[in-house]
């Protein structure tokens, strides 16, 4: 992989980081209220769920692009 590669999903990974940690600050903002509506909890759970996704990604992003080791490795 070249370096411009790298560099962009270096990026990418650093970005899915940031809404993933951006989403779960928001679930515990939402959990400290004491007056939970509805759509409190709607919005709870869809931020649970862009959280989990920005972090699957992310891993997903990181292992498709680590270098192989040679055979002589395994």
């Amino acid at each position: 992989m070249n370096t411009k590669t790298a560099r962009r999903m270096a990026r990418v990974e650093t970005v899915l980081c940031r809404i993933r940690r951006q989403a779960l600050a928001e679930v515990k903002s939402l959990d400290k209220l004491v007056h939970l509506k509805p759509e409190h909890f709607r919005a709870a759970e869809k931020l649970r769920d862009i959280a989990t996704a920005a972090d699957a990604a992310a891993a997903s992003v990181t292992a498709d692009h680590q270098p192989s080791l040679p055979l002589n490795h395994v």
